[in-house]
């Protein structure tokens, strides 16, 4: 590895051939329902879930969903660190937003891989998120244009620190789902 652009460690292996199913998307009246559980009884609402994205807020961020989802990330009501990975030859795009409304949606994280084949996606230690509800779109750029990867959840988290990682393949034959991973943990 070179020492001038030294990457982060990323042990893409523990993502490879991983169970999937196609998950059932949210709908509009469920993400409501569920944002006002999150805001009544915290513990029980916290997680994340597939959720639709209109078209117009896929446009909006130059996202081709294809038929996937995003992930509705219900976080608690304390530091939340979110940080990034990567490990696949496109380029590949996380953007987290604070709704699904095209008008309000405000971007509070949008991370690139610097070029292909890289690990690094965000800042190296992460940022700490201003929001507990947040929206994830991960996908790869063809063109000007970025392709929605496939997203799995993961809730197994090793250690003292809670949370859970949103996984995501951006080939859609393989269950490797190392191509642009987000953790969101906490105390």
């Amino acid at each position: 590895m070179s020492k001038r652009f030294p990457v982060p460690d990323f042990d893409r292996d523990l993502f490879k051939n991983l169970p999937w199913t196609e998950p059932s998307a949210l709908s509009p009246e469920e993400v409501s329902t569920l944002s006002d559980t999150s805001r009544q009884t915290e513990e029980s609402a916290i997680g994340a879930h597939p959720v639709a994205v209109s078209a117009e807020l896929a446009g909006r961020f130059g996202f081709k969903m294809d038929g996937k989802s995003a992930v509705m990330c219900i976080l608690p009501a304390k530091e939340v660190l979110m940080s990034g990975r990567s490990w696949a030859w496109p380029i590949q795009r996380a953007l987290v937003i604070d709704s699904l409304d095209p008008g309000r949606a405000t971007v509070l994280a949008d991370w690139k891989t610097p070029r292909p084949m890289n690990t690094r996606l965000g800042p190296d230690k992460g940022i700490v998120l201003p929001a507990r509800i947040v929206f994830v779109l991960c996908g790869h750029q063809n063109a000007d244009y970025w392709i929605a990867n496939r997203t799995l959840v993961s809730n197994d988290r090793d250690g003292p620190a809670r949370g859970f990682s949103v996984l995501s393949a951006s080939d859609d034959r393989i269950n490797d789902f190392h191509s642009c991973n987000l953790t969101f943990g906490w105390d």
